[in-house]
């Protein structure tokens, strides 16, 4: 006995949409973001998204993130007349279930690609900290730094050599000499001057915590006026800029 077949009706079935934390995370993005972390980790676990380019830098330094945020039903008003005003409707995929919101996100943080392990939550922004960032940026040896300190701050008084003189420079720096135990810097008798000679001399005195990179900076740079201490700061890096361009070019 024949039987009516029964047409198969078509069931809407919902699209799938990847949550957003599937593609970036806290770590994709710059360390200075890292105050929102527990906050960004949320949120991206609870977005979902689709038509996402990106981006990266390839020395790390920068990022560009293009994509639609989803949301899990459609945004819509009710209105008069059986009306509705929906918030941002699917227009390019025609999907009429969710509203989706196009956004874009770009950094460039360029110290990352100088230092990979810059951390600017441990980066107090004073001008120590900046001549430090210099330093790693250039990758500038104590040899260079002690040098360039010889070279543009020192000036040798009648019947001294620069590096008496610099030696002279650092016994007169008050929070190392205030300490009465303090050895003074002296070359021996007859001993030669060199930069590798004044370097065993400060790494060889117990009264000498600082690396030689930190004390030369308070010796030739830091002033108790900031302007001063900024000028010379940038007559320093002046030079070592000028070195490294005419090295490259």
């Amino acid at each position: 006995m024949p039987t009516n077949p029964i047409s198969a009706v078509p069931v809407a079935t919902a699209r799938y949409y990847p949550r957003l934390s599937e593609v970036i995370t806290v770590d994709d993005l710059p360390e200075f973001l890292s105050f929102v972390e527990n906050g960004l980790n949320s949120i991206f676990d609870n977005i979902h998204y689709k038509n996402l380019q990106y981006s990266k830098g390839h020395r790390g330094d920068s990022a560009f993130y293009s994509l639609d945020i989803v949301s899990s039903k459609r945004l819509e008003l009710s209105l008069p007349f059986d009306l509705k005003l929906v918030l941002n409707p699917d227009l390019k995929d025609g999907d009429s279930a969710i509203s989706s919101f196009p956004i874009t996100l770009e950094y460039q943080w360029e110290i990352l690609a100088f230092i990979k392990t810059f951390s600017s939550a441990s980066f107090s922004f004073s001008i120590e900290d900046f001549y430090k960032v210099g330093l790693d940026v250039f990758r500038i040896s104590e040899e260079q730094v002690l040098a360039q300190m010889l070279n543009v701050f020192v000036e040798a008084q009648e019947g001294v050599t620069k590096y008496e003189q610099l030696l002279a420079d650092i016994n007169d720096l008050q929070q190392i000499t205030a300490d009465p135990t303090y050895q003074e810097l002296a070359f021996p008798e007859g001993a030669e001057q060199s930069i590798d000679s004044v370097i065993a001399l400060i790494n060889n005195n117990p009264g000498i915590n600082e690396s030689i990179s930190l004390l030369l900076f308070a010796v030739y740079i830091l002033r108790s006026d900031i302007d001063e201490t900024k000028s010379r700061l940038q007559e320093f890096y002046n030079i070592i800029v000028f070195q490294e361009k005419t090295r490259l070019f």
